[in-house]
């Protein structure tokens, strides 16, 4: 028997039809309880484990992943009656293809607001759309992207203009 990735033995040129593995979850990184191996997840672990179909060489393979990054994350003090960076960055997780994304606290975020996997990965679309929610697209940055800032600054004034014509 030859081994295949992490402990899973496989017979040379045997095809296996179900497969698991651990699930990774961008900006959070892969689940450390789930092996790779022949057969299915175990119930009640979709959070966790990732299954596919086909031969082992081909589809329970190790996914790419990019060097890590950080982000900032943010809590409301009831103090000073603002979101302040917390003195420790989080550490992002993210596959070769998966672009640098940070999210924040946005101009209309209010005590209630909650910020989204420690500042790791972009906004939700309802929480961006309300303002509630900004990104930026550098490692530890603390400002919204200068694209996200214009987007927010013209599209009121479009708006206003249009209505006015």
């Amino acid at each position: 028997k030859q081994w295949y990735q992490r402990r899973v033995p496989i017979t040379a040129g045997e095809a296996a039809s179900d497969c698991s593995q651990p699930k990774f979850v961008e900006y959070t990184g892969m689940s450390a309880v789930v092996e790779y191996k022949c057969g299915a997840c175990a119930a009640n672990t979709e959070a966790t484990c990732e299954s596919c179909t086909g031969a082992a060489e081909a589809c329970n393979t190790v996914k790419e992943t990019a060097d890590d990054f950080k982000c900032k994350n943010y809590e409301y003090s009831a103090t000073d009656k603002k979101f302040n960076a917390a003195a420790d960055s989080t550490v992002c997780k993210r596959l070769k293809a998966t672009k640098i994304m940070c999210n924040m606290p946005g101009t209309k975020a209010t005590d209630a607001y909650k910020v989204k996997m420690a500042g790791c990965g972009p906004c939700t679309a309802e929480d961006k759309k309300n303002e509630l929610c900004a990104e930026c697209d550098t490692a530890d940055c603390t400002k919204a992207s200068s694209a996200t800032a214009l987007a927010a600054l013209l599209l009121p004034l479009i708006a206003s203009l249009y209505t006015l014509l």
